[in-house]
């Protein structure tokens, strides 16, 4: 896997947005994270992440958050399937260190890897 996240890799357009949130598929969630996937007609997976300022009030700590998901979607071999993530983050994730956060993001990319290979098992 090409270990760059290029602009084809994200989900920029807020009618792309809406398309995940209006048509999704289904959900995977924890207490700090929910995704939501959508099959797409690409030949990768792409990703969006959404940090409300009621969550997490600093500018800084959302751009970090916003890091870090996209960061673990680029290392693990989610990129590879044909869907369109939005990931939706709660306030409590600031709560845990870096090491409970990388848990928490590697127990749902392998919720989500094993969903997708149930539904559709040609992926």
């Amino acid at each position: 896997m090409d270990h760059q996240f290029g602009r084809a890799f994200k989900i920029n357009q807020s009618s792309q947005y809406s398309s995940v949130f209006n048509n999704a598929d289904f959900r995977v969630s924890s207490p700090n994270l929910t995704f939501i996937v959508k099959e797409n007609k690409h030949s990768h997976a792409r990703i969006g992440v959404v940090v409300a300022k009621k969550n997490i009030r600093r500018a800084v700590d959302r751009n970090l958050v916003k890091r870090i998901v996209k960061e673990s979607f680029r290392k693990g071999e989610v990129s590879t399937l044909t869907v369109d993530i939005v990931v939706l983050v709660r306030g409590n994730l600031m709560r845990l260190n870096r090491k409970q956060q990388n848990e928490d993001l590697s127990f749902l990319w392998q919720s989500l890897i094993k969903k997708i290979r149930y539904r559709n098992p040609r992926n």
